[in-house]
């Protein structure tokens, strides 16, 4: 304990950020755009962040509505196959992903420099013209499942959901982001697509 030594008074309580240079326009549909540059690597993250995660299920709420939604955006729009869009974003050396928390979901595209409009356009795409494809629907509900059987096997993640479902009796909180496989079985793909649209 000889070794440890407490903060000056001057900066005890005090964290400096720096100064934000983030852009922010509000477009006339209502879209947030906030564009971040930083040019310490030559890459780019283009992200949609949406506000809306497993807590604004409305009737659907323990469903798992928005997870689902995360797992299928890419898998084929009006204009392109689930192929097409993954080979656009390996051609120019990007990355897909996303994930889903209780009040958002995000999906975001992480490329080179130089396919940064490849990466938006396969974005807009994605969140305007998704098909939500049934047969990919299918393996998709596969695909979850198993991740309703590794959090069963997981102590941790389990008593996070039991702390969350005591604490939260009368909230959307009780409900794991994934849903509950009960209530998840009894999902369509259309009831999915109405909650895309």
């Amino acid at each position: 304990m000889g070794n440890l030594k407490a903060a000056p008074a001057e900066r005890s309580g005090v964290i400096a950020f720096p100064p934000s240079t983030a852009q922010k326009w509000i477009l006339p549909n209502g879209l947030t755009m906030i564009v971040q540059e930083d040019h310490s690597a030559p890459v780019a993250s283009v992200q949609a962040w949406c506000a809306t995660g497993s807590i604004y299920e409305d009737q659907h709420v323990g469903a798992g509505l928005s997870h689902i939604l995360e797992h299928m955006l890419f898998k084929g729009t009006k204009t392109r196959g689930k192929n097409e869009i993954a080979q656009k974003i390996q051609d120019v050396g990007g990355y897909i992903n996303a994930y889903t928390s209780f009040d958002r979901t995000v999906f975001w595209i992480d490329v080179p420099k130089d396919g940064v409009a490849t990466a938006l356009d396969i974005l807009a795409d994605a969140m305007i013209n998704s098909t939500l494809p049934p047969e990919e629907y299918q393996k998709e509900q596969e695909v979850i499942r198993r991740e309703f059987a590794m959090g069963m096997d997981d102590p941790d993640r389990m008593a996070g959901l039991l702390l969350f479902a005591t604490a939260y009796q009368q909230h959307p909180y009780r409900f794991p982001v994934i849903g509950e496989l009960e209530i998840y079985n009894q999902l369509t793909q259309e009831q999915v697509m109405q909650y895309y649209k």
